[in-house]
């Protein structure tokens, strides 16, 4: 995953695009959102956007297992919704255990 430029200065309630949705909470308090239109996560602190991150064709299921193993963790996650559907997760999930 690369890292997109980031936009310190955007809203959640106002710039991101209407099919993004809350992932969910990570134990730090910030807020997840992605967008499966664009395959982009967008992470905000107080309604204001800290970070920014294309998904590069990963499934979203690859951002959960990074925050849940390698940053704080989740106080609250939503499921996930892909572009691709289910069909999608199951092949990601089958890479990463063949990896």
């Amino acid at each position: 995953m690369t890292e997109s430029d980031s936009r310190r200065h955007k809203s959640v309630g106002s710039d991101l695009p209407s099919s993004a949705y809350r992932l969910g909470i990570d134990t730090a308090g910030r807020e997840h959102y992605h967008d499966p239109m664009t395959q982009h996560i967008w992470v905000a602190r107080d309604s204001d956007v800290v970070h920014e991150r294309d998904l590069d064709g990963r499934s979203v299921v690859a951002w959960v297992l990074f925050v849940d193993e390698k940053l704080a963790g989740w106080a609250e996650r939503h499921p996930v919704e892909e572009a691709g559907g289910l069909e999608s997760i199951v092949e990601d999930v089958a890479r990463r255990l063949d990896a």
